[in-house]
């Protein structure tokens, strides 16, 4: 009941879009690794791995 409540609320105060779908997501993320970042990684994963090790 309590959900049906929050969705009838959101209908009434942001519109039916909103009601059903929820708020746009704005939030960005900064990405982590960058190109050189990438490259190394591929490289390091595509090599040979060292001796004594099966990866």
């Amino acid at each position: 009941m309590r959900k049906i409540d929050r969705v009838k609320r959101r209908f009434v105060e942001a519109g039916l879009e909103i009601a059903l779908y929820g708020h746009p997501k704005y939030r960005r993320y900064a990405k982590e690794a960058d190109g050189k970042c990438k490259i190394h990684l591929i490289a390091l994963c595509c090599s040979p791995p060292p001796e004594g090790f099966a990866r």
